[in-house]
């Protein structure tokens, strides 16, 4: 049987964790395209972990656009620590909208830690309507506070 190759500890307590995992909230606010364009802003309430040399996460998101569009959605996070104060994510949603009902979306974002529990979050996000209504881009940006 092949021998597993040498996996280092886990970064319990390392600085990135300290910043990167846990719980966290956060508000976010930006361009939202699709049928009808305008601005967009948004509720965050999550968790992340290290796994290893991944981050996992798991995340509710409320967004609301100024177009009267009102979004819920639960999102699972995959992602890689380029360094010790940035994370880089793979994000896969399955929400519900006020205006087109249950929706899917794939995107990527990006956190970056501030210092003292606060991280900066760019995030892009291609909503698929499963009603067939036409597709929604949204990209928000904000800060996020890790408790």
């Amino acid at each position: 049987m092949p021998t597993l190759p040498y996996l280092p500890p886990l970064p319990i307590g390392s600085e990135a964790a300290a910043e990167f995992g846990n719980f966290y909230a956060g508000v976010l606010g930006g361009p939202s395209l699709g049928p009808t364009s305008g601005g967009a802003m948004g509720l965050v309430l999550g968790h992340t972990v290290f796994a290893s040399e991944l981050v996992l996460g798991i995340e509710g998101q409320s967004v609301l656009t100024f177009e009267g569009r009102a979004t819920v959605e639960g999102v699972l996070r995959l992602g890689l620590p380029l360094n010790p104060d940035l994370n880089v994510f793979a994000d896969l949603g399955l929400g519900y909208s006020s205006l087109s009902q249950a929706y899917t979306s794939i995107g990527t974002s990006a956190d970056v830690a501030l210092g003292q529990g606060w991280d900066l979050r760019a995030q892009y996000k291609y909503n698929y309507d499963l009603s067939g209504d036409p597709a929604h881009h949204t990209l928000l940006t904000g800060l996020l506070r890790h408790f």
